[in-house]
């Protein structure tokens, strides 16, 4: 154990001015100094660069965790399977919590990934109106519904205050989030089939809210995020189920009937 210590500090202690910087914004100069020397409370602050290195990794791979599903909705020219009422659903959610997360000062590792699935299903929503003939009236009160909350959300604090943001967080966003996963999951038993569903998305959202579980409870003192990432990890536990369950194709319906 000596010895792992003394290769650690060997290296720590030679660690570039812009290293330690970077570890500073991290982790803050107290954990920072921690690390560096193994002095002071070391299991702590390993859980929190672990907890910001993991977050971080979720973000940037939210960037593009929708890109196979997108592109594979460009090349097939469909939207089976997909269920429209559930990115609506979804997409107000990540609203939400984006809100509820900027308004509270939560750090951005947190929650970074909300913002660029929210921006993402935006597009899968819009594809989904195209691909299913939703009609040009469905789709624009759709886009001038985003619209509208996201201007409502991410306008002055006075518009929606932090009280009234708790509210929506526990009775409005947390709900959507969970709701928006059962007709997805509703289609795919229905169809025994996952349709246009792309494997690679599911089971990266699987992982990514099996890490973001851990991460809240590393850096973030909040009952309300909490429960909502941990449920959100059990519906998509419920997705990867059924891709692997239904991994060949189903039997085939109209277009109509499988795109809510």
């Amino acid at each position: 154990m000596e010895l792992i210590k003394a290769l650690i500090l060997a290296i720590t202690s030679h660690l570039p001015a812009p290293a330690v910087a970077g570890l500073e914004m991290l982790v803050g100069d107290q954990c920072a100094a921690t690390l560096t020397t193994l002095k002071g409370n070391l299991p702590a602050c390993t859980s929190l660069l672990m907890s910001k290195v993991v977050g971080l990794g979720i973000v940037v791979f939210a960037s593009i965790i929708k890109l196979p599903q997108i592109g594979k909705m460009l090349a097939s020219q469909s939207a089976e399977g997909i269920s429209l009422s559930g990115y609506v659903f979804e997409t107000l959610g990540y609203f939400i919590t984006l809100s509820y997360s900027i308004h509270h000062g939560f750090p951005f590792s947190t929650y970074g990934e909300v913002l660029f699935l929210a921006i993402q299903n935006v597009i899968v929503t819009m594809l989904v109106c195209v691909y299913s003939h939703a009609g040009h009236l469905s789709t624009f009160y759709i886009a001038v519904g985003f619209a509208g909350v996201g201007v409502a959300l991410f306008g002055p604090q006075e518009m929606v205050s932090l009280h009234q943001l708790a509210y929506l967080q526990a009775f409005a966003a947390i709900p959507l989030s969970l709701t928006s996963k059962i007709p997805q999951l509703l289609q795919n038993h229905r169809q025994q089939s996952t349709g246009q569903l792309s494997a690679l998305t599911v089971f990266s959202y699987l992982a990514g809210s099996a890490a973001r579980v851990f991460t809240t409870l590393a850096e973030i003192d909040d009952a309300l995020t909490l429960f909502g990432t941990a449920a959100a990890f059990l519906l998509n536990l419920g997705l990867a189920v059924q891709m692997i369950m239904y991994w060949a194709p189903g039997p085939k319906a109209s277009m109509g009937k499988k795109t809510q």
